[in-house]
C-alpha cells in the first residue's frame, strides 16, 4: 500500500505509518487502487517496537476518506488491545 502522510505520497512500506508524525495515521486516497480509500494505524509490541498495521479499506462510493477517518479512534483501541496480546519474549 502506498501511504500518504501530511499530503505527501510515501513509499510502499507499512512501516511508514509509524513515521507519519504525531497522529500516526496513514491514509490511501486512491493512490494504490482507483476507487479505494484506506486509513491505517500502527501496532506495537510490548516493547513499543512497531511491527504491523491495522487498516480498513472501502470503495469510495461506499465511504469517503473523511467518513473512514472517524473510525481511527476505534482502530487505535484495537491496536492497543493487539499490543496486549503480543508475547514480550518475541524477538
Amino acid at each position: 500500500m502506498r501511504i500518504s502522510c501530511n499530503g505527501k505520497l510515501m513509499a510502499n512500506d507499512s512501516y511508514l505509518v509509524y513515521a507519519c508524525g504525531k497522529n500516526q495515521v496513514g491514509t490511501d486516497k486512491q493512490e494504490f487502487i482507483d476507487g479505494m480509500v484506506c486509513v491505517a494505524v500502527p501496532i506495537f509490541d510490548r516493547r513499543k517496537r512497531f511491527f504491523a498495521t491495522l487498516s480498513i479499506h472501502a470503495p469510495n462510493t461506499r465511504m469517503s476518506l473523511e467518513e473512514m477517518s472517524l473510525n481511527v479512534p476505534l482502530l487505535r483501541v484495537a491496536s492497543r488491545d493487539l499490543t496486549l496480546i503480543t508475547d514480550p519474549g518475541d524477538n
